[in-house]
């Protein structure tokens, strides 16, 4: 019969001990802290090839910013829509058969207002048609300013 004394049994199980923890943290570590790489944001939906940035500027100390999905239908209208919907706050429009959607208000702003416009840029330069025919790339940077036409 083979005889292991205290002191082994005791030595193995606190070596076992000590690697049942080190595996233990070693698993919670890479499934809670570690952060997933840029392809694997893109695989569990984190669109970020496909995003535009989208400000709506009320005032100087007033600004919103959002990134905001592009899809090759978005327009800068289409755009104001979906994040009035997600954001909660109304936007009033007037429609021009001629030219297209025109934006009245965005929240509590209302054009007219002080002599304000509600006047879009994209990538630095104010639009130049109507928002609902402004085609939206990924990438571009979308600004609704509320303020006085320069011209």
């Amino acid at each position: 019969m083979i005889k292991i004394s205290n002191k082994k049994i005791a030595a193995t199980i606190f070596f076992v001990v000590i690697l049942a923890i080190l595996s233990y943290g070693a698993i919670a570590y890479k499934t809670y802290w570690s952060k997933p790489s840029l392809d694997e944001s893109l695989i569990v939906g984190n669109d970020l090839q496909n995003e535009a940035s989208y400000i709506i500027n009320y005032e100087e100390e007033n600004i919103d910013e959002y990134k905001i999905v592009v899809s090759e239908n978005s327009t800068i209208f289409s755009l104001l829509e979906e994040l009035a919907g997600k954001e909660n706050f109304e936007v009033e429009t007037v429609f021009y058969p001629e030219m297209g959607i025109f934006v009245k208000s965005i929240g509590e702003a209302e054009g007219g207002t002080d002599n304000k416009w509600w006047q879009y840029w994209v990538n630095g330069s104010l639009g130049e048609t109507a928002a609902d025919q402004k085609q939206v790339k990924a990438g571009d940077v979308i600004e609704w300013k509320f303020e006085a036409p320069e011209f």
